[in-house]
C-alpha cells in the first residue's frame, strides 16, 4: 500500500500513529535525532479516531540503521506521553523487525544456557571427566566468538536467526570434533 499509493519504499518508513495531531516541536525532535528525510500525514478515506504520519527515513540509510533508530525515536514518544497523555505508536516493518529480535534475543540466551547445559552433562558422561567435557565447550565458545567478531568486522547483518545457527552450528562442530579425539 504505501508503495502504489504514496510511492514509498516499506523498508525505509516508519509509521507513527497518534490520537491528536502531533505538535511540531515534536516532529521536530524526530526528525533532529534520526536521518528521517519527510514526515506526511496519510489521508484517511473514513472518520476514525488515529491518524497515521509517515516517516519517511533517508533512502540511503540501510534497514538495520533504521531499525537502530526505533529505540531512539520511541523513547521521543514516551517522553512526549508523559506529559501530555498523548498515546502515540511507533510501528512499521523496521520497528516490527526490531521487536522481534529483542524478544527472540531474550529466548535465544535462555535456550542456549539450557543447551549448554544440557552439552556440557552429556560430555561429562561421555568423556568420564570434568577437564576433558570442556574441551569442546571452550573449542565452541571460541569458534563462535571468533565468527561473531568476524561478521562485525567484515560489516556483514546479523539477525537474530544468523546467530542462533551459528552457535548451534559452532557447538555441534566442537563436541563432533572433540569426540573425534
Amino acid at each position: 500500500m504505501l508503495r502504489e499509493h504514496f510511492g514509498l519504499r516499506q523498508e525505509s518508513v516508519l509509521a507513527l500513529v497518534t490520537q491528536q495531531p502531533p505538535p511540531p516541536e515534536l516532529l521536530n525532535q524526530l526528525k533532529a535525532s534520526a536521518p528521517i528525510k519527510r514526515i506526511q500525514e496519510l489521508p484517511a478515506t473514513q472518520a476514525h479516531r488515529h491518524r497515521i504520519y509517515a516517516l519517511q527515513m533517508d533512502p540511503d540509510v540501510s534497514v538495520y540503521a533504521v531499525e537502530q533508530q526505533v529505540p531512539k525515536l520511541r523513547e521521543h514518544l514516551q517522553q512526549w506521553r508523559a506529559p501530555t497523555g498523548q498515546t502515540a505508536w511507533l510501528t512499521g516493518q523496521q520497528a516490527f523487525y526490531y521487536d522481534v529480535a529483542s524478544a527472540g534475543g531474550k529466548d535465544t540466551r535462555r535456550s542456549e544456557s539450557w543447551g549448554l547445559l544440557l552439552a556440557f552433562g552429556v560430555l561429562i558422561f561421555c568423556f568420564g571427566s570434568l577437564t576433558s567435557a570442556l574441551i569442546p565447550l571452550l573449542l565452541g565458545v571460541s569458534t563462535l566468538l571468533g565468527t561473531q567478531l568476524a561478521m562485525r568486522w567484515l560489516q556483514l547483518g546479523s539477525s537474530q536467526a544468523s546467530t542462533l545457527l551459528n552457535s548451534m552450528v559452532g557447538l555441534g562442530l566442537s563436541i563432533d570434533y572433540a569426540l573425534f579425539i
